[in-house]
């Protein structure tokens, strides 16, 4: 009779081990339905899936990270952030849950929670580079200049080579009025990526700042020749040269703005002023 039980409850344990297995091979096939779609940019059915597979296994942790980036890149963040929480409540120290965790916190302006968060994913992966980065645009958009600077240093210390890592340290010590240190951060960034529009564009704006014209001057037609439709970097080469008093070069630079940016929209109040400065230039000019 003992050893009709031992079998009975061996048969049992068996069943019971082929139904999970049956489960999690549902909740796989599921899933990675949910990773082709998501691969394939079809980020509202690579929802739907990952939801299957987690309604499946609610102890799926990739599902649940999963769910949490395809809800993220429909911006449905309430949703990703919920996903997310899960992630790091079913594996504490998941890093990848922490930073994207974080990464939607600060997305949404949840500034300190968004810094807690990326703090933890710091704490078990200390080297990661993107959570340091997103962590330093935390404290910047916080207002935490200082702190910001020593993230992006950091990073760049890491790093050596991302143009856009120096923008946002430059940005940081411009934030902080420190201009020399951002015109340095501005001019790194700019030797990394020559085609750096923006980098350029602002390394320009500093040294008008510093009233140092004549390396605006050069910065800005940098910008101009990275992205011919940067029409603000077109408005203020013509300042620039007006600052420094060339006044035919000025002339002729709101000309070109006129030309470029007529009818471009957010173009409306710089327009008009150069529309009201080329006569008076000219004015002036017709004197010598």
């Amino acid at each position: 009779m003992l050893k009709a039980k031992v079998v009975l409850t061996l048969f049992l344990v068996l069943v019971l081990a082929v139904g999970v297995l049956a489960q999690e091979n549902d909740a796989k096939a599921k899933y990675n339905e949910g990773i082709k779609l998501k691969q394939a940019g079809k980020f509202a059915e690579a929802e739907a899936a990952f939801r299957a597979a987690i309604k499946i296994d609610p102890n799926y942790v990739n599902a649940q990270l999963e769910l949490g980036t395809a809800c993220f890149s429909q911006k449905k963040y309430a949703d990703a952030q919920s996903a997310f929480e899960k992630v790091t409540q079913l594996e504490p120290n998941n890093a990848d849950g922490w930073y994207n965790l974080g990464m939607t916190q600060m997305t949404t302006k949840q500034y300190k929670s968004a810094e807690a968060s990326l703090q933890k994913a710091l704490e078990i992966k200390p080297k990661e580079l993107d959570a340091k980065k997103v962590l330093a645009e935390t404290y910047f958009s916080s207002k935490q200049y200082s702190k910001a600077v020593d993230m992006y240093k950091e990073c760049v210390a890491a790093d050596s080579s991302d143009a856009l890592t120096y923008a946002n340290l430059a940005k940081s010590y411009r934030a902080m009025n420190n201009l020399p240190l951002a015109e340095a951060a501005y001019e790194r960034a700019t030797m990394l990526d020559g085609k750096f529009a923006e980098g350029f564009f602002n390394l320009a704006n500093v040294q008008a700042d510093e009233e140092k014209y004549n390396s605006a001057i050069t910065a800005y037609k940098s910008a101009i020749k990275a992205d011919p439709k940067m029409y603000n970097a077109y408005y203020n080469l013509a300042v620039a040269y007006q600052k420094a008093e060339l006044w035919d070069q000025a002339l002729a630079a709101y000309k070109d703005f006129v030309k470029v940016a007529d009818g471009k929209k957010g173009m409306a109040a710089q327009l008009k002023r150069a529309k009201e400065i080329i006569p008076q230039l000219e004015e002036y000019l017709s004197q010598f």
